[in-house]
């Protein structure tokens, strides 16, 4: 509980287990699956016309409205 860090700290901050990792690492981890998720999807899976509907479904989806439309 001392004000100051250790040397060991200094030297590899990745040893700090507080301040080196994300606030909320479900919410990172999950964000990165979801991401490669749509781009497999988008990329990888759907066709062009599946893709067109698939735009359009997103943008019918109901949004908070102080969240930007896609």
């Amino acid at each position: 509980m001392a004000p100051q860090q250790t040397p060991l700290i200094k030297i590899a901050p990745c040893l700090d287990i507080i301040r080196s990792r994300p606030g909320d690492a479900a919410y990172s981890e999950y964000a990165g699956l979801t991401k490669q998720a749509q781009s497999l999807l988008f990329d990888a899976i759907l066709n062009k016309k599946g893709q067109e509907a698939y735009v359009k479904e997103l943008q019918l989806q109901p949004l908070p409205p102080s969240w930007a439309r896609l």
